[in-house]
């Protein structure tokens, strides 16, 4: 089987299945093509076969891709990655060696389970490795130990040489190494770019030695998670922009690289009105130093002026079964996963959002107009370790950011595709003057992978 190519066409019970597994149902490609690739001598004959047809290609890990990069009707050939999710320590490199289709549901526990050690990646625990490295990529672990990139050593990309043949090229971040560059480029220049990520190595840069259990971070020793919610009924404009004015101040204050509250992962999610509720939540790894502290007074800042909300707490958790077995979006608004519609954007804060940006926020959260329950906005934490690197270290260029926003709209009824979205109307508003507030996401940060725009 490894030695042929695997071709999924039309006609093939496997094709629909296939068709199916990108997240967002707006979009549904029909390629001629679905490549299901084990190994990278397969990758290597797909890519190929795509260029000697003259058919465009594109590449699919976790099928987390919230925009039609790769079911977009153009895309011909799809070079299908999910079988290639092997974790392994490869002494050769001093490096955790992850395949690209693995998700973060089968890196967490392979990591966990074999060396106590984890990475700074993504919570959604369906979510492919391949683009959301290739992206940057940042979880709740990331304030303290940076974006998951920051840890990546070495990757294999199938890249096209001048003869227009497709090779497998392993590319490092040491200085000396000729394809330095295209290691670079695989730490947030996002996917489509570059070639088809198809292994990382992963060890942290301060790591020495060859013990595999001192290479990358250790696991969190617990989980803890308190949340303040809020019924809509019980904000009025004052108050609301009272709590984004609150947490992103919060954020720029903790923004710094040592500072001692990175221990603290923390989001702020306002719902539409028809939902009921906004949130606020907050983690810590209960065993570091004062992370009980800077906890307790994340929330005291936070919540500072504000009536009081319904708080809910859950202390010294199993880390692992948590992570792994988050509630996933479909089901926090109880929307059918396989119908599950979206758009979204994003934007990284510098700086506190101005007076109209958060009344455009509030306007577009509780108006009239827009009366789907999908409607959501978030700011989630950012710096901290985050912003211990240069930008020009790595391709993530954000490295200043303080917060990160975003806007999206989730439905289910296909009839609703060309009116639901209208409702992030705020998003192009709210971001109409990057250099003062925000910087748009130069990616897609949690996507497929290379060769289709993530």
């Amino acid at each position: 089987m490894r030695d042929q190519l695997p071709e999924v066409n039309h006609g093939d019970p496997l094709y629909r299945d296939l068709q199916l597994r990108g997240k967002n149902r707006r979009f549904v490609g029909t390629p001629d093509s679905v490549y299901v690739v084990a190994d990278t001598r397969q990758v290597v004959a797909a890519v190929d076969a795509a260029i000697s047809s003259g058919k465009q290609l594109a590449v699919r890990s976790g099928g987390h891709c919230l925009e039609g990069f790769v079911d977009d009707p153009a895309v011909e050939c799809v070079i299908d990655l999910s079988r290639m999710d092997s974790v392994y320590y490869d002494p050769g490199q001093r490096a955790f060696a992850v395949e690209a289709g693995a998700t973060f549901g089968r890196l967490y526990p392979a990591l966990d389970m074999g060396w106590g050690v984890t990475l700074p990646g993504s919570t959604c625990p369906s979510v492919g490795v391949g683009g959301h490295v290739i992206g940057g990529g940042f979880g709740a672990l990331s304030r303290l130990h940076g974006c998951i990139s920051d840890h990546l050593y070495a990757v294999e990309s199938v890249v096209v040489d001048a003869n227009g043949k497709a090779k497998p090229v392993i590319a490092t971040r040491d200085e000396g190494d000729s394809n330095r560059d295209l290691w670079w480029a695989h730490t947030g220049g996002g996917g489509g770019n570059f070639g088809v990520a198809t292994k990382f190595w992963f060890r942290s840069r301060d790591a020495h030695g060859d013990d595999p259990a001192l290479l990358l971070p250790r696991r969190p020793s617990g989980y803890t998670v308190d949340s303040v919610a809020w019924k809509w009924a019980d904000l009025d404009e004052a108050m609301f922009t009272t709590l984004l004015d609150n947490f992103t101040g919060w954020c720029e204050r903790n923004s710094s690289p040592n500072t001692p509250a990175a221990a603290v992962w923390g989001q702020l999610v306002a719902f539409r009105k028809e939902f009921g509720v906004v949130m606020l939540v907050g983690q810590i790894d209960p065993g570091r130093p004062l992370s009980g502290e800077s906890l307790d007074a994340y929330f005291a800042e936070v919540t500072a002026n504000l009536p009081n909300g319904t708080k809910t707490t859950r202390d010294g958790e199993p880390w692992l079964y948590n992570t792994i077995n988050l509630p996933d979006t479909s089901d926090a608004l109880g929307l059918p996963a396989t119908q599950l519609r979206s758009k979204t954007k994003g934007a990284y804060l510098r700086s506190s959002l101005d007076a109209a940006q958060t009344a455009t926020i509030y306007e577009h959260l509780t108006n009239e107009v827009y009366d789907r329950r999908g409607g959501v906005m978030s700011l989630v934490t950012w710096g901290g370790r985050i912003n211990a690197l240069n930008p020009r270290d790595t391709a993530i260029a954000e490295r200043q950011s303080t917060a990160l926003l975003g806007l999206g709209s989730f439905w289910s009824e296909p009839e609703e595709d060309e009116n639901t979205w209208v409702g992030l109307g705020p998003s192009t508003e709210i971001c109409s003057q990057p250099p003062v507030a925000c910087r748009y996401p130069t990616t897609g940060r949690a996507d497929a992978i290379s060769t289709g725009r993530t």
